[in-house]
């Protein structure tokens, strides 16, 4: 009952001074008037007034702040001056010195992380550039330092009069920043704990501690920020601070100390246990994240509990802050999730049966990256795949799966001799796919390929190394280099490769037993996107132009005449374009043969960028035919200028809305070489096959 009516004091006190402007004048004689009121109080109940009398006395009587004042003898004057608002700091003010102290709050945060992270890397590595970097940043520092403290030697409890909106403002600011330090401090901490138990797992592998610090936690993003929004709120929250009496911060930094010093205990206990248990604990890691989520459970909880005495309010609702915090976390889960690796599909592919072929003899040289298929056949047949598109996650392994069994439908049904596929094998764009994996689907295609056992190469696709994909080109390249002809006796891909434009530009030849060239098989990178704009694509550069026609005046000058070739790509060039418009107008130009453009708006997906590559092969008049992929819907075939130019039927179920359902444009294209060097094109669509 006392502390209610305590309780009730206080709030008639409030309620006196509600329109009085806050000072240090003010706020003293606040203090003075609570001593008086409770003594007060305490001389009514002693003349046998109950508690609720006594109360009702006092506000009778004392309930003005005129009144009160009166009670601890304030003079006329000194009761004005405390009234006055003539000289309150306006709120502009306030608002405009908080903005600089904000600005020199994150530059000073960032110049100490700085210093930091500079005075470990030049003990590391005992780089002298680091006390240059140091003495810059120190001098950032005390530049920021110095602004800061002189606004806040102008601005504080002892300088300032506060109308109530302005004081309503810092209470607000001192409210929100109180808990972001104390969120600060909690995440602070969980990072310790984290960075400890990385630390127990790679300094037990040798691993210098310094180099730890240095290279693994300091220059992580996370703790990156963590430091430096830490100190960023503890500056501003120190500014905040000092337009409050010093008695009123204590009770903060007393919990402030609890929280610090229960932490340390729940670390200090989780080392230990990490000491004792992990050699008889199989999951340790997931042990070790088990306790972490007990700490912030159990912190969290106390938090909750203990900072609603030190806040006005301890929890807001704040509906947009709640969205887009749950957005971030959503788009942060999903993001990671889309990084990682989907073996769905592997049951299928480690049971699938290799297809029978009449093998033939195949030769690599290791000093110009040629391989050279020789047959004895009258009729050698290459299949051309295109827009295979494994998406590699959970979302997409039934879409994959049916592109995998569309694929060995395909080659079972043409037993082709020699496989080519013009690109994109894998589609990590996340949107459909759900993945931004590019790895293990590409190997999962190169382990497909091996079991059906039929020699095969490929052109790399816009999409098989997305700027996006979790891993680089350079990565798919150790990738296929490891998975060549030597190791899988299957993947034609050479470790030799032209300094050239591209990725993949290769001369495989097909030869007869006696030695004499029958077909130049050469693929071409076309490249992915210029990046001068969204899905602006690359093209065959100049460079990769001039290769070929090396490829091709040598070979053709081996063999004493203008050999055959065949071109593989996947992006079409231009001419492309130009062939199917001449042929709608009719021309005598063109010529048909089979196929449609299915694409919306009859697209034809070719670069802005004009490649030399089409008037180079028709200047040397051996290429007889270009195959691309790239346009799913698109199956043509025209001849133009004496060059048959093809569009593969695709195969992908993922990459485009809808696309799953439609079965006209799912398909591969057989393409059977004679002795003669002659060729007939056939496109074999899926469903026309029994699958």
């Amino acid at each position: 009952m006392v502390t209610f009516m305590t309780d009730k004091i206080l709030e008639l006190i409030e309620d006196i001074f509600a329109e009085i402007p806050f000072s240090k004048e003010s706020e003293d004689a606040k203090k003075k008037i609570q001593a008086a009121f409770i003594s007060e109080y305490e001389k009514l109940l002693a003349d046998e007034n109950s508690p609720t009398q006594a109360l009702g006395m006092l506000m009778y009587t004392y309930g003005t702040f005129d009144n009160a004042v009166k009670l601890i003898g304030l003079s006329d004057e000194e009761m004005k001056q405390i009234k006055s608002n003539t000289e309150s700091t306006s709120q502009k003010e306030i608002q405009s010195s908080f903005k600089k102290i904000k600005r020199f709050a994150l530059i000073g945060a960032i110049g100490i992380y700085c210093c930091i992270n500079y005075a470990l890397n030049g003990l590391l590595y005992k780089d002298p550039l680091s006390l240059i970097l140091i003495a810059i940043a120190l001098l950032i520092i005390g530049f920021c330092f110095l602004r800061f403290n002189k606004i806040a030697k102008k601005l504080n409890y002892t300088t300032v009069t506060l109308s109530k909106d302005t004081l309503e403002f810092l209470m607000l600011q001192k409210d929100r920043y109180r808990k972001r330090f104390l969120n600060n401090l909690i995440l602070g901490f969980v990072l310790i704990c984290v960075s400890t138990y990385s630390a127990f797992l790679i300094l037990s592998s040798g691993m210098d501690i310094m180099q730890f610090l240095v290279v693994t936690v300091m220059n992580s993003i996370w703790v990156t920020a963590v430091i430096i929004l830490f100190i960023n709120n503890a500056l501003r929250l120190k500014w905040i601070e000092n337009f409050f009496a010093n008695k009123e911060t204590i009770p903060y930094k007393k919990y402030v100390q609890k929280l610090c010093i229960l932490s340390f205990i729940f670390m200090i206990v989780t080392f230990i246990v990490m000491l004792c248990t992990h050699k008889y604990i199989y999951y340790f890691g997931n042990f070790f994240f088990a306790l972490l989520v007990i700490y912030l459970i159990g912190i969290a909880l106390y938090n909750f509990k203990a900072r609603k005495h030190l806040v006005r309010t301890n929890l807001v609702i704040n509906k947009k802050r709640i969205i887009a915090l749950s957005t971030a976390i959503i788009l942060f889960v999903t993001a990671n999730i889309m990084r990682m690796d989907s073996w769905l599909t592997q049951p299928y592919i480690s049971t699938i049966s290799s297809i029978d072929y009449d093998e033939s003899d195949i030769q690599y040289d290791e000093e110009t990256g040629v391989y050279t298929i020789v047959t004895d056949k009258k009729d050698f047949k290459i299949l051309q795949l295109t827009d295979v598109h494994l998406g590699g996650s959970a979302l997409s392994s039934s879409k994959d799966l049916k592109a995998l069994e569309a694929v060995y439908a395909l080659i079972e049904y043409t037993s082709p001799d020699f496989i080519v596929v013009t690109g994109d094998i894998v589609f990590p764009l996340g949107v459909m796919s759900f993945s931004f994996n590019n790895y293990t689907p590409a190997m999962q295609f190169v382990s497909f390929m091996r079991n059906i056992g039929i020699p095969w190469a490929f052109t790399f696709g816009n999409h098989d190394t997305e700027v996006i994909a979790n891993n680089t080109t350079e990565d798919i390249t150790t990738l296929f280099e490891s998975l060549s002809y030597d190791n899988t006796q299957s993947l034609l891909y050479p470790d030799v490769q032209p300094d050239i434009t591209g990725r993949s530009n290769q001369v495989i030849k097909i030869e007869n037993t006696n030695g004499n060239l029958i077909q130049a098989i050469i693929l071409l990178d076309s490249n992915d996107y210029t990046g001068e704009g969204i899905n602006d694509y690359d093209y065959i550069h100049d460079d990769q132009v001039e290769w070929y026609e090396e490829q091709i005046k040598k070979l053709s000058a081996e063999e004493g005449k203008t050999i055959s070739s065949l071109l593989f790509y996947h992006i079409p060039v231009e001419e492309y374009k130009t062939a199917y418009d001449l042929y709608k107008q009719g021309s005598d130009e063109v010529k048909y043969f089979y196929g449609v453009v299915g694409e919306k708006n009859e697209a034809i997906c070719c670069s802005n960028y004009p490649s030399k590559l089409f008037e180079k092969a028709v200047e040397l008049g051996s290429t007889k035919a270009m195959f691309v992929g790239h346009d799913h819907y698109n199956n043509i075939s025209l001849e133009y200028k004496g060059i048959r130019l093809t569009y593969g039927m695709s195969i992908d179920y993922l990459a485009m809305p809808g696309i799953a359902k439609k079965t006209q444009q799912r398909g591969a294209t057989l393409i059977t070489l004679h002795s003669d060097s002659s060729f007939d094109l056939e496109p074999v669509r899926l469903i026309d096959i029994k699958h």
